[in-house]
């Protein structure tokens, strides 16, 4: 078929490879100059066990699963500069996996209205004395709850279980922006 002297048909299978072209060679740099650097650089956090990076329409989801460590606020702190040092703010979701059980679910369970009323009014004193009052009932090996401008931090920690649950704060304008901040999930062995 012609067109004002041009093959439709050779034209068109000339954009189909140029646009193949174009798309792996994204891939591959995507790949290449970005994801792989990124694993190794969070490989290097004190407390990172694993790492993946997956792309799903322009955001990149990374997967962190940590190990125990002493002080969730700094390793994640530490995983977020490192995320941002290699891309922009709003062009990834961080999740945190951890080896939760069923046992720190419950306790989780009685502390989430706290730590939801103190992302959103400020309330930390309350919210500090309600989990202290409650992991201490519970007898954990440790429990820390720590705040900054951006989040809410809470670890729980009994025997080889240990949770991990970051918390936006709502009234920062980090937290207003949402999409960049953890989702914990359990992760198992």
């Amino acid at each position: 078929m012609h067109w004002r002297g041009f093959r439709l048909t050779v034209f068109g299978a000339s954009f189909l490879v140029a646009a193949t072209v174009i798309t792996g060679a994204h891939f591959a740099w995507r790949t290449g100059a970005v994801q792989r650097p990124l694993e190794s650089a969070l490989l290097q956090v004190p407390g990172v066990e694993s790492v993946e990076v997956r792309g799903k329409r322009g955001t990149q989801i990374i997967t962190v699963t940590l190990g125990p460590v002493p002080d969730l606020a700094a390793t994640y702190q530490s995983v977020v500069a490192t995320i941002e040092d290699s891309l922009p703010r709003d062009d990834y979701r961080l999740e945190v996996l951890d080896r939760r059980d069923p046992v720190l679910d419950e306790i989780y369970h009685r502390l989430h209205f706290s730590l939801m009323e103190a992302a959103q009014r400020g309330t930390f004193s309350a919210m500090a004395d309600t989990v202290a009052r409650e992991t201490d009932r519970a007898g954990l090996d440790l429990a820390r709850v720590s705040v900054d401008h951006h989040r809410i931090y809470l670890q729980l920690h009994l025997g080889e279980a240990y949770r991990y649950d970051v918390v936006p704060r709502l009234n920062t304008d980090a937290g207003a922006q949402g999409g960049w901040f953890s989702r914990t999930r359990g992760g198992g062995p």
